[in-house]
């Protein structure tokens, strides 16, 4: 074999690598491309801004779809129709050409399909909500109403007080007779002797002035 059908193999395998190199080399390059992802993209919520909330509420059907939040308050309502891409945000009731929100701001909210199903009118594929917790108002504790105090009455100096009607009652209850230390059949007997010996003494006054009398008359 001859030099030049030496180097024609070599520069055949050679040739063959090299396309299979670059081949490689822009493989890869396209490869990491597709993996990467440029830092400034920006990832859209998967429920619109409803997102982070109670999310994904199934329809009770096409038509309609409702949700209780118990004793939390519905204060925004996400609305994703159809085959469409993007959400539709309710921060209030609404009545629209296709769908009428009502609930917004209480506990139970409901999402009707009230327009003509249709492209424009799409089935109701489901409903994300955000709720919130009210806070509870404290009651408040009732202030206790102070006693009176009652005002005294003034004394003038020098002046008797009125007595109370207690102690006037007690002033005005009769009293028990003086005890004489002795029987009543005793007392009766003192009392008629008194009363005798009173009665002598007046007779002997009187006989007294009668003989004085007379004895004038015979001088």
């Amino acid at each position: 074999m001859n030099t030049e059908e030496r180097t024609l193999p070599i520069a055949i395998i050679a040739l063959i690598a090299i396309t299979i190199a670059i081949a490689a080399i822009a493989l890869a390059s396209d490869l990491g491309a597709l993996s990467s992802t440029p830092e400034t993209a920006a990832i859209a919520p998967a429920h619109g801004d409803c997102d982070g909330g109670v999310v994904s509420i199934p329809p009770d059907s096409d038509d309609l779809a409702t949700y209780d939040a118990g004793s939390d308050t519905i204060t925004l309502v996400c609305l994703k129709a159809g085959n469409t891409a993007t959400h539709s945000t309710f921060d209030q009731d609404v009545t629209g050409v296709c769908y009428t929100i009502s609930g917004i701001g209480t506990s139970t909210v409901t999402v009707e399909r009230t327009g003509s199903p249709g492209p424009d009118c799409q089935e109701i594929s489901h409903i994300d909500v955000i709720v919130v917790t009210p806070t509870p108002t404290p009651t408040p504790t009732p202030t206790p109403t102070p006693t009176p105090t009652p005002t005294p009455t003034p004394t003038v100096l020098g002046e008797t007080a009125t007595p109370t009607p207690t102690a006037l009652a007690a002033v005005q209850d009769p009293t028990a007779l003086p005890d004489t230390g002795g029987s009543p059949e005793e007392a009766t007997v003192s009392s008629l002797s008194l009363l005798l010996g009173l009665a002598g003494l007046t007779l002997l006054s009187g006989a007294g002035t009668l003989v004085a009398v007379a004895a004038r008359r015979r001088r």
